[in-house]
């Protein structure tokens, strides 16, 4: 239907160098799905972080982390057996 078309269109040169180049086609075809592919496997494998690992620092004390999750957060962290947290530095109080 394409060919038909390019080939019938005031443009006929174009048409009879877009059937010339049919190999063309098929290599941007197969890169186009090798894209979708990545892109489909990166978005169903990637992970939602579930909290926060804050690490704050005390002056009499020192560092020290804990971890900041909500409990619907809780049944998420049961059923997995990794988990990305976002950290948050909050750094040495000023005195």
């Amino acid at each position: 239907m394409l060919f038909w078309y390019l080939e019938n269109s005031p443009g006929k040169k174009f048409g009879r160098t877009f059937r010339k180049g049919k190999e063309v086609l098929i290599v941007v075809g197969i890169i186009v799905g090798f894209l979708l592919g990545i892109a489909a496997t990166l978005y169903i494998l990637r992970k939602d972080a579930i909290g926060n690992l804050v690490i704050a620092d005390d002056p009499e004390d020192g560092p020290y982390m804990f971890l900041e999750i909500s409990r619907l957060d809780i049944e998420r962290l049961r059923a997995q057996a990794t988990v990305k947290l976002n950290v948050v530095d909050k750094g040495r109080p000023h005195k």
